[in-house]
Formats: structure tokens, C-alpha cells, sequence
């Protein structure tokens, strides 16, 4: 049996705790300076040089993209919160006067849940802007330490 991503109890708790975190403001500064990398492991020596030389300068690039992403989500998420409030009162209200008929039920609550995902991807849409560029310009610079490797 398929589980579709949008019902598993993660990605529905995940996606709350998102919201929380960007209504509350937190992560929206920057947790600490940029430390240098110690090498503490033995397939870690060597990368402390490669860090210093090509990763701190994009690291840094990168908290900043990121402090940024967050803000404007945080920002999309209060302009969407009257709107999506109003979508939910508008769906209780359109049960109440459909008399919990099946018919304008599904349509009303076709039309809220519409409203909700779109609001929802709107304010995420920023961040997950954020996570692509970490994937195709921080990665590979990480991956090229082991050699003639490229990450995909």
C-alpha cells in the first residue's frame, strides 16, 4: 500500500513545526559565528584546509541567503494568514449551510484545502529556493575534497 508524502504523520508534523518556527521568528538570525572546522576524525584529515580555502567564503554567502529566505517566508506567511483564516471560516461556514450535505461539502472543502496547499507553497517557496542552491553549489564543492567524484 502507497502512502501519499502529504498524510505521514512526519512530513504533517514537519511542515507544522515550519510554521511555527517562522511565526515565532526563530532561526531568523544567525545561531553563531563561523567556526573553523576541526578535524577530529581520521578521514577528516586534510578537510580543515579545503574548508578554510573553498567552503568559509560560500558558507558565509550562505547564512546570509538563508537569514534572508527565512525572512521572506516569514513575511509571505503573515500576508497569507488573514487569507487562510478566511478560507477555513468560509469552509465551516459553507457546512453549516449545506447541512452537511456530501455534495457541497466536498466542493467547499475542495476549495479550502485549495486555498490552504497554495498558501502553503507560496510561503515555502522561498526556502525551498534556499535548499536547491545548498545542493548544487555547496555540495559539490564538498564532494571534490574525495576527488574525482561529482555530486548529482
Amino acid at each position: 500500500m502507497v502512502i501519499s508524502k502529504i498524510v505521514r504523520p512526519r512530513y504533517l508534523f514537519g511542515t507544522f513545526g515550519r510554521f511555527y518556527s517562522l511565526l515565532t521568528g526563530r532561526y531568523n538570525s544567525s545561531q553563531s559565528a563561523i567556526q573553523v572546522f576541526t578535524e577530529d576524525e581520521p578521514h577528516e584529515i586534510g578537510f580543515a584546509e579545503h574548508y578554510e580555502k573553498h567552503l568559509k567564503p560560500r558558507v558565509v554567502e550562505f547564512e546570509n541567503a538563508r537569514i534572508a529566505a527565512l525572512k521572506e517566508a516569514r513575511s509571505r506567511l503573515f500576508k497569507m494568514l488573514p487569507v487562510m483564516g478566511a478560507a477555513l471560516i468560509f469552509g465551516i461556514y459553507a457546512l453549516f449551510l449545506s447541512g452537511w450535505s456530501d455534495d457541497e461539502t466536498d466542493v467547499s472543502m475542495l476549495g479550502v484545502f485549495g486555498v490552504l496547499v497554495g498558501a502553503g507553497w507560496w510561503i515555502n517557496k522561498t526556502l525551498k529556493q534556499y535548499q536547491t542552491s545548498i545542493k548544487s553549489d555547496i555540495f559539490p564543492i564538498i564532494v571534490s575534497f574525495l576527488g574525482d567524484y561529482k555530486y548529482t
